[in-house]
């Protein structure tokens, strides 16, 4: 919770902050805290989405299955389903979809 306070009190360094809000996103969902972590997603999807580096690309699919599972927590099916849709299309472009290849994408 720290992390997540300094960061979004640091406008110098959003994308640090939007990484670190993948993870987290997961961890208050499990917290019951919903609504911080929609907001904490909402944060860092934009950010993610404009910074081209791969990994970030990956954050990105990741940061969506997470907050599927919020959404879901939640009761907002269908609000996850289109958060699951946006994960899969990242991995359905992957030119190698083996398991073991897509673990190892940046």
């Amino acid at each position: 919770r720290q992390a997540d306070d300094l960061y979004a009190a640091q406008p110098g360094d959003p994308l640090s902050a939007a990484r670190m809000c993948v993870g987290w996103v997961h961890v208050l969902g499990d917290m019951g805290e919903g609504d911080q972590a929609l907001e904490c997603a909402r944060r860092a999807e934009a950010v993610l989405q404009a910074s081209g580096d791969a990994a970030d690309a990956r954050r990105l699919a990741n940061l969506y299955g997470n907050r599927g599972i919020v959404h879901e927590q939640m009761g907002h099916l269908v609000a996850a389903l289109a958060d699951y849709e946006r994960k899969l299309a990242f991995f359905q472009q992957l030119p190698d979809r083996t398991p073991e290849a897509m673990l190892d994408q940046p």
